[in-house]
């Protein structure tokens, strides 16, 4: 795959990718081709609910956040789903007073069993949903979203939580800085107590989520179709 990849690329006139950090995964791959790559992020779909929807685990319809986390993960190795375990653990060990977390995309704790028994049992899983506007549900109502993968050529978890108006923490690795900029808080996802700390903070202060979620829906604005179909168009016919 790689090496029809690299042949695509150098006999291509044009190279169009999806971020920064793709495109200097490309210059690894072929050196020297700079001068034909162009970066356009990715368009974000509407996910068609509306957190004043939410009713998440907490039965919540009001608009208002339910008392939970949500994390978004899977039991691919790149997707973290231990690290977003160990994170959980020591919010919950050192937090007066923890939430419990929603994990979507892992169907149990069974990749950490050294996970303490006590934080484990505060942690729901969800393998899968039936339908998205489910699992939307269930984002949509809790009080921070946290997302730690390591590598995400774009990564669009994070800006789908800021559509449903749920703040972010996500991992500071690849391309997620830069789709998600300032409208989150960003951290090493290796750094399980600084990631635990920031947890407590958003979960802690309505005002720090209240700006993360401002933050958030003017993030997702840079991300329209109407304004990737123009950088295409402008690409295709220069």
């Amino acid at each position: 795959i790689m090496n029809r990849l690299e042949k695509s690329i150098r006999k291509a006139d044009r190279v169009i990718t999806i971020s920064e950090f793709s495109r200097r995964d490309i210059l690894s791959l072929v050196p020297g081709c700079e001068h034909k790559i162009t970066v356009i992020n990715n368009g974000l779909n509407d996910v068609g609910f509306r957190k004043e929807e939410a009713d998440g685990d907490g039965n919540r319809k009001d608009g208002g956040s339910a008392d939970y986390i949500v994390a978004m993960t899977s039991s691919l190795p790149h997707k973290n789903a231990v690290g977003v375990l160990k994170v959980y653990e020591a919010y919950y060990r050192q937090d007066g007073t923890p939430l419990p977390l929603s994990v979507i995309g892992i169907g149990d704790t069974g990749c950490y069993p050294g996970m303490d028994k006590e934080a484990a049992a505060h942690v729901t899983c969800h393998a899968y949903f039936e339908n998205f506007e489910e699992m939307c549900r269930v984002a949509a109502g809790a009080k921070a979203y946290l997302f730690l993968s390591y590598m995400e050529g774009f990564g669009f978890p994070p800006l789908e939580a800021m559509q449903l108006g749920v703040p972010v923490i996500c991992s500071s690795r690849s391309s997620l800085p830069e789709v998600v900029g300032d409208a989150g808080l960003l951290v090493d996802p290796d750094d399980i107590k600084e990631a635990a700390a920031l947890l407590s903070r958003v979960t802690a202060s309505e005002k720090l989520r209240k700006e993360l979620i401002e933050k958030g829906y003017e993030n997702i604005k840079r991300f329209s179709w109407d304004s990737r179909t123009d950088l295409y168009w402008k690409e295709l016919f220069r």
